[in-house]
């Protein structure tokens, strides 16, 4: 679960945090940033993404009288996305729009936890040469890909098709947007709010016992009084005992601790 996670990771960065989920966290993130975030740009988000998607992964409807939509492709992978990743999946939206089975979107992003590698993004930026890279993998990436019923040669009518498709819907969503869109929902805190406020990994304390801990110190050195059978009346007697001193410094040490985790939990909340 993501909570677990995140006592683990304490001190990352949102985008750093991101980047390490597992799949179903991310789907979960996913989720959220629907339900708080897409759902108030638009007049309709579902998902549906899975086996039977046509290609659709996140819908998001502008008008629904008018047929206008967006398409959001969620992809979880431990790297950047490359041209290969995608491939299939642009092919998928054009046999569909070639075929009516849905109109074309306005909008068409890649989303990734890792964002999208040079290479992509320079594709993503430059339709022609898209169009001309999808066209020379088409064979190997799409072909037999796009459904496990029937091959889709690029030849003939779905050649032009593909020449006059308007590459330019294709874009993406960097993790960098993604986080600043996932902000303004409320999910935020739950799941990256902890993350940008580490707790200090060194802790220091002060040479001389202060004032806050005199009451700790007072029942420390009545415990050892009653140990030794001796009354201590100062922490200083403490060096004619090594091992009580190790252990008072211990002691002290956690009593600290324990200050800044309350002080931490305060700037937290």
């Amino acid at each position: 679960m993501v909570n677990d996670v995140r006592i683990l990771t304490k001190g990352l960065e949102p985008i750093k945090f991101l980047k390490i989920i597992s799949e179903s966290d991310y789907e979960e993130i996913i989720g959220e940033w629907r339900s708080g975030y897409l759902k108030t740009k638009y007049e309709r988000v579902e998902i549906i993404g899975g086996p039977g998607d046509k290609g659709r992964d996140v819908i998001c409807t502008i008008n629904k009288a008018e047929k206008k939509w967006e398409n959001f492709q969620c992809k979880h992978y431990d790297r950047p996305l490359k041209p290969s990743d995608i491939w299939v999946e642009i092919g998928k939206l054009i046999i569909n729009v070639y075929e009516k089975t849905y109109t074309c979107p306005k909008k068409y992003y890649f989303v990734s936890p890792c964002g999208v590698g040079i290479k992509l993004r320079d594709l993503l930026e430059d339709e022609k040469e898209l169009k001309e890279e999808l066209i020379k993998n088409w064979s190997k990436s799409c072909l037999k890909k796009i459904s496990d019923k029937k091959q889709y040669p690029l030849e003939s009518n779905l050649l032009k098709f593909v020449k006059t498709f308007n590459f330019s819907i294709f874009g993406y969503i960097s993790p960098q947007e993604f986080i600043k869109e996932f902000e303004k929902t409320s999910y935020y805190n739950k799941r990256f709010g902890g993350l940008i406020k580490p707790r200090p990994l060194k802790e220091e304390f002060p040479n001389d016992v202060q004032d806050n801990e005199l009451v700790y110190i007072r029942k420390i050195l009545d415990a050892y009084s009653n140990h030794l059978k001796k009354n201590l009346k100062d922490a200083k007697e403490l060096s004619k005992y090594p091992e009580l001193k190790k252990h008072f410094e211990r002691q002290r040490r956690n009593f600290y601790s324990a200050e800044y985790l309350k002080a931490y939990s305060r700037v937290c909340a």
